[in-house]
């Protein structure tokens, strides 16, 4: 990061530079060429005294006197002179500018005329030929070149608008590759293993691209780490499945031979490969449902029809019950498996924590062209500090750990994985009067 750190001094520094050389350039012109005078003042004595003397020579020595005066004829600094006879020509063979044109009023000697930026008198030389001698600055005094308050206070505002400009061309260059940067990012932290920046180019480009490189490859060994866990859990949950079925064939084999003697052992057996083969459907579950690559099966879901279907599936009749409020009829397009999958493991959660005698309340709302669900339970809630990790697979909390609690820690998982796919979010936190809210956002399409 040397490079880049010289390329800001630099920059910074190359600004002041350019700004202390404007000012100084300003400074110099009021300082020398009007000897720090008020410029207007000073300026119109300049004149009149060019203007006067010019007229002098003509006056006494002819105008062709003024061939041999060059300092007449290539005037330098700020104040110039013309001198025009009376059918408009300019002796010296230099144009008249425009603005003097005003000026050309002849008149009789010596008529003279001042302006802002001018002097102008009239002159006869020895043979009555009428002349109009014209001093005029090149360098308009105006605001800018003005030594008072005002003048000051405009050349700060240009100092202060070039400095602006350099700096936020600067904060651009920096700032572009850094937002793409963090985009990106955002997306990698979402879930997004894909995310690349690709090539990032601005102030310190070299060093911009090596950063977006080195993300890029982590990126993509993330992406392939990901993605050869879930292809690991998916060959190893197919491979355990063979040994599973094959235990519980022997298991009836064993049944038959025991006669009944080893009933209790060989059913405690037959549970827990039933919870097995429960354990390795959700893996598989969850590994599929994280292949993006599968395309979604969608269809029109009448989604209040799936809430009602999902509400009696999982009350117990004299126990709990699960309750549905909508707010209008909705229906959205959508793989219908997986979205009632995803709500029904969210319901099914909390009907694991709340009180028997106590309710479930499923609530749909439509507005703003999005539909959200809200799953309220009435148990003891997560811990802050867990709100968000619940929707990690395997995750359990505290107490939770044991199996009378049920579950394996991925129904919210599964509905994470889920709701993600079809562009939707969820997200976990404790109600006021109690319990567990877990809200689903999916958008209309």
């Amino acid at each position: 990061m040397n490079r880049l750190y010289w390329k800001l001094f630099f920059t910074f520094w190359l600004t002041i530079v350019l700004i202390v050389v404007g000012v100084a350039w300003v400074n110099h012109l009021l300082e020398v060429r009007f000897g720090g005078e008020a410029v207007p003042e000073r300026l119109q004595f300049v004149l009149r005294g060019r203007a006067e003397a010019i007229a002098e020579v003509i006056q006494k020595r002819g105008i062709r006197a003024l061939d041999h005066r060059r300092d007449h004829r290539h005037e330098r600094g700020i104040v110039r002179a013309v001198v025009v006879d009376e059918t408009g020509a300019e002796v010296m063979g230099r144009p008249v500018p425009p603005h003097l044109r005003s000026e050309l009023d002849f008149g009789d000697p010596p008529n003279r005329t001042e302006g802002k930026r001018s002097y102008a008198v009239t002159v006869d030389d020895a043979s009555g030929q009428r002349f109009r001698v014209i001093a005029h600055a090149e360098l308009p005094p105006g605001l800018l070149y003005s030594a008072d308050r005002g003048g000051v206070l405009l050349r700060l505002m240009i100092a202060m608008a070039v400095s602006a400009l350099v700096c936020g061309m600067l904060a651009r260059s920096l700032t572009r590759p850094i937002s793409r940067l963090r985009g990106a990012a955002a997306e990698l932290a979402s879930g997004n293993l894909s995310a690349r920046v690709g090539g990032l180019s601005g102030m310190g480009a070299r060093e911009m691209a090596q950063l977006g490189n080195d993300f890029d490859r982590m990126a993509e060994r993330l992406e392939r780490s990901q993605a050869a866990h879930k292809r690991l859990l998916m060959d190893v949950s197919h491979e355990l499945r063979s040994p599973l079925a094959r235990i519980q064939v022997a298991t009836e084999l064993a049944r038959k031979r025991a006669g009944g003697a080893a009933d209790d052992e060989l059913d405690r057996v037959v549970e827990e490969t039933g919870r097995l083969n429960d354990l390795i459907g959700e893996v598989l579950h969850l590994a599929r449902a994280d292949q993006q690559q599968t395309p979604l099966r969608t269809e029109t879901v009448d989604l209040n029809g799936m809430l009602t279907d999902i509400a009696e599936r999982n009350s117990v009749p004299g126990k709990s019950a699960v309750h549905v409020e909508a707010n209008t009829h909705c229906r959205l397009e959508a793989d219908a498996v997986l979205l009632d999958r995803a709500i029904d493991n969210v319901v099914r959660n909390a009907m694991r924590y709340s009180p028997e005698d106590k309710p479930v309340t499923v609530k749909a709302l439509v507005a703003d062209n999005e539909v959200t669900i809200e799953i309220l339970d009435q148990g003891p809630g997560i811990p802050e500090a867990d709100l968000e990790q619940v929707f990690r697979p395997f995750y359990r909390i505290g107490d939770a750990r044991d199996r009378d609690s049920g579950g394996y820690g991925l129904g919210l998982a599964i509905a994470h994985s889920a709701v993600q796919r079809h562009g939707g979010t969820i997200a976990a936190r404790n109600r006021a009067a109690g319990g567990l809210a877990v809200v689903i956002q999916l958008p209309l399409r």
